[in-house]
């Protein structure tokens, strides 16, 4: 797919509802499903032709292409219930940025170091990671779809900016880095195996608070295939489920999308915000 340099509203509207990877996502999404709306299928191709916009990387050849699985996450937040619009941001306007811990093991610390915060020592400013999800101040911690965050970061707009504006839907949050989580059963009764996404990821699991108490922890499992390298066939496949858990949050806040150009942080639109003031929270990962 060639890059689409023009990120305007008319440019962006234009491509709504041609994504090649329009099923892919719908099969991957729990926000969306095949007995969606008329309307809510109308704000999820938006908010594709937006995060396909930007959310790019580039392939083993060199060439832009679409980062399916950024869009894929970016898209996972959103509750198509609720509105989702292209919404124009002015220079002067002010925006929050939340943060998460970064670790040795973590793709956040391939990404560039935020600017200095005077808030943050020098160790703990280089382990500090912004995310791509914004909001107005004020908007409290679980309507964004977290249970805890660490730095919130006020940023000033520069220039005018179309963004994506979402509302968060409720969902189990197995991301936040100070999270309870439970520990999952080796294998279900039908012999499938289990593996906790916690520990397989090689993430810092150190402030995990481990419970057995089903009424502040759920449960999330998707299902994988692996495939032995030495054999393709049938019978050389292992159904797996991946396993995480965390607390329910309930969503509902206004959210605005603006991804991040890792490809070439040339183009990053984070570099038309200014930092202004870093305040410190909990910590999360998103």
């Amino acid at each position: 797919m060639a890059e689409n340099k023009d990120h305007s509203i008319d440019s962006i509207m234009a491509r709504v509802g041609l994504s090649k990877n329009r099923d892919w996502y719908a099969s991957k999404l729990d926000g969306i499903g095949p007995n969606a709306g008329r309307l809510q299928n109308e704000r999820f191709d938006l908010a594709v032709s937006y995060l396909e916009t930007h959310c790019v990387k580039k392939d083993a050849l060199g060439n832009t292409i679409v980062d399916r699985e950024e869009v894929r996450q970016q898209l996972n937040s959103i509750d198509f219930h609720k509105p989702v619009t292209l919404h124009k941001v002015k220079p002067g306007e002010e925006l929050v940025q939340r943060s998460f811990r970064g670790n040795s093991q973590s793709e956040s610390d391939k990404s560039p170091k935020v600017p200095s915060s005077s808030n943050l020592s020098k160790n703990e400013e280089e382990n500090v990671e912004y995310g791509e999800y914004f909001s107005k101040s004020g908007v409290p911690t679980q309507r964004l779809g977290i249970t805890e965050r660490n730095e919130t970061r006020r940023c000033t707009v520069k220039e005018d900016m179309v963004v994506l504006q979402s509302h968060t839907r409720g969902t189990t949050d197995v991301w936040s880095a100070n999270r309870s989580v439970r520990m999952p059963e080796k294998q279900t009764l039908a012999g499938t195996g289990i593996v906790d996404r916690d520990l397989d990821e090689g993430r810092d699991t150190r402030f995990l608070r481990r419970t057995n108490d089903a009424r502040n922890t759920r449960s999330v499992y998707s299902e994988s295939v692996s495939v032995a390298s030495s054999d393709t066939s049938e019978k050389g496949k292992t159904k797996t489920l991946d396993h995480r858990s965390g607390e329910y949050v309930t969503g509902g806040g206004i959210q605005y999308h603006i991804p991040k150009r890792k490809d070439c942080p040339n183009l990053d639109r984070h570099q038309n915000l200014i930092p202004s003031q870093s305040q410190k929270r909990c910590s999360i990962k998103r």
